[in-house]
């Protein structure tokens, strides 16, 4: 197995652009109160393109990060595609939960689509990169999509319980 050592500067830069990314799709949330159908589906357009473009930069800022003396190179198609799934993912995962009444269920869904999206950046974005020795052992897959789908759902939660504290629908104290 081939060590690697990671580049200080470029893991900092992808925890901040996770940062930013979080905050801007929850500040988009302030957008969405009480507006038409038209206006409000642009704005959950532009959480989930935020969220999407936020993440994949984020993943691969820090695959750029990580050197293990491997040349290696990207196939755009793969790089793309998976982005385009994220995008989905965010895009349904949000729409399903702008509804005015969501339930459990919808969470979960909401959850799974989201989960789906970030395997989907992960794995196609790793298919991406031409390399060899790329494996995968299948504990660490398993764990990778059992934590996906719990940042998945709790990010969602997030989001809503965020925009419903902002809209005056749920109370903390």
């Amino acid at each position: 197995m081939q060590m690697g050592y990671y580049i200080p500067i470029l893991v900092i830069c992808s925890y901040l652009i996770a940062l930013f990314t979080a905050y801007n799709v929850v500040s988009v949330n302030r957008l969405l109160d009480d507006k038409s159908s038209l206006y409000r589906n642009g704005w959950i357009l532009v959480k989930a393109i935020v969220m999407s473009v936020g993440i994949g930069a984020m993943q691969y800022v820090g695959l750029m990060g990580y050197l293990n003396h491997t040349n290696f190179s990207y196939t755009p198609f793969f790089a793309w595609f998976a982005l385009g799934l994220l995008f989905l993912g965010c895009y349904l995962a949000f729409l399903l939960m702008s509804r005015k009444k969501t339930t459990k269920n919808d969470l979960f869904i909401a959850g799974l689509l989201l989960t789906g999206g970030l395997l989907g950046v992960h794995y196609m974005g790793m298919r991406a990169i031409v390399s060899n020795g790329i494996s995968y052992h299948p504990l660490f897959l398993m764990g990778s999509v059992l934590l996906s789908f719990i940042s998945g759902k709790y990010t969602i939660w997030i989001v809503i319980t965020q925009n419903k504290l902002l809209t005056g629908q749920l109370r903390i104290i």
